[in-house]
């Protein structure tokens, strides 16, 4: 048991191990976190449900993916990075430079995922290009 701490960059050593841009803090030590993505991981998010999410510049396993308990696996298949991944309500939020996520073509870089299906969602600064970059991402605040 215990609290595990995931960082997310562009490294490929924490401390003594050598971790490929995701490493995990368990207060004492670095350790790498199975897969080796092959570019930057941007995003960490840890869902309500435990669920774990990381998104990135990595093509290794196609921008986005998913904890499966063990290892980390493909989730939704981008076209292009993924700059930030957010939780609100019953859905999970992605942004970043993608055209396409998990079949879904015309996506303008902001696409939710309701458990089932992806949806892309209309681009709130106006056009039709990713409307995040490596340096905006989203985030979730509380209403007054």
């Amino acid at each position: 048991g215990g609290d595990t701490l995931l960082v997310g960059g562009d490294f490929e050593k924490a401390g003594d191990s050598t971790t490929y841009h995701l490493a995990r803090w368990d207060g004492r030590k670095w350790s790498s976190v199975c897969n080796s993505f092959n570019g930057r991981v941007h995003t960490v998010m840890r869902a309500k449900n435990g669920d774990m999410y990381v998104g990135g510049a990595f093509l290794s396993l196609h921008y986005i993916a998913k904890w499966n308990g063990t290892c980390w696996e493909r989730f939704g298949r981008a076209n292009d990075f993924v700059s930030s991944i957010v939780e609100f309500g019953s859905y999970i939020y992605v942004s970043g430079a993608f055209g396409q996520i998990g079949g879904v073509t015309s996506v303008t870089g902001f696409a939710r995922w309701d458990g089932n299906r992806w949806t892309g969602l209309s681009n709130p600064c106006g056009g039709n290009s990713g409307i995040f970059t490596h340096d905006t991402y989203m985030a979730i605040y509380p209403s007054d």
